[in-house]
Formats: structure tokens, sequence, C-alpha cells
């Protein structure tokens, strides 16, 4: 009994460091690396190996065999994609003689080692309801020191090769903007979930902490002023409203009203604050008439006419107009990938919007999880590329192995035929 529990205990370290380590492990250690003044690759590459290493690790433990139906369907879409995706990366880095943009090694090491193999391992682990909090203590922790850690270093100061002037967007040196406000969104919405969605009993300390949390991850994504976080932030608390069955959900709505109403005045103070210039990139100017928003807008049409040109196989992994990716994953599938790897990212989007709706609905415990998705699926339209969406397929494969607890919960109802697998398997950890 002593070596099974030490193994389940080994098994939890793994799935925790590897959740925390893809959601904020890279913001972590590049908060850290700045605030002791010393270069951030090196640690870039260590923790992008080891996480890598735990993902790797999880794909070679035994797991339990119970999965949903929905599960199948999603792995089918899921091996359909990257098949097509990994013979296109063979055809333009191996055999296609166009030039590309990036160097050949940095797509198959992001596709592979950053992606793929965190989507399989979190896919494959296995997720017990008694240990939801442990997990979300392991990703909100990562994500509330690395945005502690970043506050002090925050610039929108941009520097290049023509010298230096203010962006009057916050970034750190090795965290861009776009990135840093994500972060900002990931702890505001794990803060959120504590606060609004988290079932049972909270002591005033624990309130006030997710508080707190919840005010610096807001400052972050507000003064990152990237509009692509703002709205995945945004959809994602409309989406906790609309899939929770939780009568503290109206407390979260009641809150967004507030701040909607109070969102002109805050980031008047944000700006104050921060140095930043949110007013005038959101609502200075139509945004339809912003000049990122224009040239993001001939990108996509630009992308959407190279799978156009060659429905089928779609073009390859770059746009041959502009160089490098649309920012959008769904055109960039479609152009890389061609129809059916387009239709298969469509289908992975859609089930993991409906896996995360049951999973908030049915195992709130893990609806941090689900809300983390929703963010990143939102995300990914409007910047990243399919090989470098690290942390939108590790969540991706986090949650559909949580959505076995769905089909377990539901097997216990009364009146519904237990699972083969053994009833309540995964419902508490085992002793």
């Amino acid at each position: 009994m002593t070596g099974t529990a030490g193994s389940r205990g080994v098994i939890f370290i793994l799935q925790a460091f590897a959740l925390a380590a893809v959601v904020a492990g890279f913001p972590l250690v590049a908060a850290f690396s700045q605030l002791i003044d010393l270069p951030s690759q090196p640690f870039s590459i260590a923790i992008r190996a080891i996480t890598g290493l735990f993902c790797a690790a999880l794909i070679v433990v035994p797991v339990s065999s119970g999965r949903g139906g929905m599960w199948w369907w999603i792995t089918a879409a899921c091996v359909g994609f990257w098949l097509l995706y990994i013979l296109r990366m063979a055809n333009d880095t191996l055999y296609n003689s166009y030039s590309l943009y990036y160097e050949p090694s940095t797509y198959w090491l992001w596709a592979i080692g950053g992606s793929l193999i965190p989507l399989i391992g979190l896919a494959r682990a296995q997720f017990w309801l008694s240990d939801a909090n442990r997990y979300f203590m392991w990703c909100f922790g990562f994500a509330f020191a690395a945005s502690v850690l970043a506050i002090p270093n925050l610039s929108t100061t941009v520097q290049n090769d023509f010298g230096s002037y203010d962006g009057g967007r916050a970034a750190l040196t090795a965290l861009n903007p776009i990135s840093l406000g994500h972060l900002g969104v990931q702890l505001a919405l794990l803060a959120m979930w504590a606060l609004f969605l988290r079932p049972g009993q909270k002591t005033n300390f624990v309130k006030a902490m997710f508080l707190i949390a919840l005010v610096v991850g807001g400052y972050l994504a507000l003064v990152a002023n990237s509009r692509g976080p703002l709205v995945s932030l945004v959809v994602a608390m409309m989406f906790a409203v609309m899939a929770s069955n939780l009568r503290s959900k109206y407390w979260l709505l009641g809150m967004m009203l507030i701040a909607g109403a109070a969102f002109v005045p805050l980031i008047t103070l944000v700006d104050h604050i921060g140095g930043t210039q949110i007013y005038e990139r959101l609502l200075g100017t139509s945004q339809l008439e912003e000049v990122s928003t224009i040239g993001r807008i001939e990108l996509y049409r630009s992308a959407w006419n190279q799978f156009a040109k060659f429905p089928l196989t779609g073009y390859g992994m770059e746009d041959p107009v502009f160089g490098g990716y649309p920012h959008n994953l769904v055109i960039e599938a479609f152009m890389s990938t061609g129809l059916f790897g387009g239709l298969f990212m469509l289908t992975i989007f859609i089930l993991t919007t409906l896996i995360s709706y049951r999973v908030l609905r049915t195992v709130p415990q893990y609806g941090w999880l689900a809300l983390l998705v929703i963010q990143q699926i939102f995300a990914v339209q409007f910047s990243g590329t399919i090989s470098q969406a690290t942390i939108l397929w590790g969540v991706i494969g986090a949650l559909v192995s949580a959505y076995s607890l769905v089909t377990f919960t539901a097997a216990r109802r009364p009146g519904v035929r237990p699972h083969p697998a053994g009833g309540d398997g995964h419902l508490a950890r085992p002793a």
C-alpha cells in the first residue's frame, strides 16, 4: 500500500507541475530572470525542456482506461489534424525548396516538444475530483508569482535598431504585451473562479487573497494594452455566467456590470499609473481604422487566398506574401493543411467548447480549467501560431482528461448505468 500511495503521489506531482508549467511556466521564468537582471534565454530553455520532460513522462505512465465518449471524438480530431500538420512540416522543411521565414528546426521543436507532447501527456493524465483544489493552487501559484514578479519591471519603452520610443503598452524584455496581457487574464480568471464559482465556503483571508490576485491580473491585462487578451477575458467571463449553474454566478454578473460601467474611468486611472495609452488605443480611434487592425485583416485575406488556391492540401505553413503566420489558428489551419485540416481544427474548438460547458456545469471543481481553455480558444483567433500555441494545446489535453469526471459523475446518478471502468474511479482519489 505504501508503494502504491507513493506512486500516486509521484503521478500527482508530474501532472501538477506539467499543467502549471504549461499555463504559466514561461512567464514565471521570464519575470524572474528580469528581476535578477540575468539573460532570460537559459531560463526559458530550461523551463521548456523540463515541462516537455514532465509531459513526456505522463505519456508512459499507466492510467485508467475509463474515458467519456466525447473524449474519443476529440482525440480523433486531434490525431487527424496533427498527422496532417506533421506531414506539412515535413514537406515544407525537408522537401520543399521555398525559403521559410523561421528556421525549420524552430517549427519541429515548438510543434513537437512544446505543443504535441504536452497535448498527449496531459490528455493521458488522470485527474481526481478530490485533488481539484491542489491542481488549481499549483496553476494559481505559478500565475500569481509570475504576475507579482513582473510588475516591478514593466516598461512601455520599445527598443529597436533605430533607437527607443514609448509604445504605450507595458511589457517585459522577454514577455511581449500580448503574452503579458494573457498572463494577467489567466490570473484574473483563476481568481474570479475562486471568488465566485468555486464550490465550498471561503474564509475572509482567502477571499482577500483572491481579490488581490484579481486586481493584479486585471491590472496586467489592462497595462499590456492588447485587444486579444481583453476580448478573451470578457468572453470567458460571459461563458462562465452562461455555463455555471451555481447561484453565486449572479455576483459575478453584477461585478461584470460594475466593471463595464466603470471601464473608462478605470483605464484612465491605469494610464496615469502605468504610463500607458489604453484609452487612446481602445477608444481614441475606430478599431476598424487602426493600423494594426487593417494589417491583421490583410494577413487574414492573404492567408485565405493561399488556401483558396490549394483547397485540398493547403499552400504551406507560411504566407508567401507577408511571410510567417496569419495570427489566427483557424485560418492558418486551412492555409497549411487544407480543407480537412481546417475542419479538424474547427472540430477541436467546437468540441472543447462543449466539454468546457459540461465540465463547468457538472464538475465545477475543475471549472477554472474550462475557463482557461475558453480564454485560449479566443486568444489564438487574434494572435499566435499552431506550432507555438503551447498553452492552448496543453490545457486542451488536461481538459479532455478531466472530462472523464463528467462521465463518472453521470454514472453515479440514479437510473444511470455505471461506467464499465469502475463507476466513480476518478471521483475521489484512492487511499
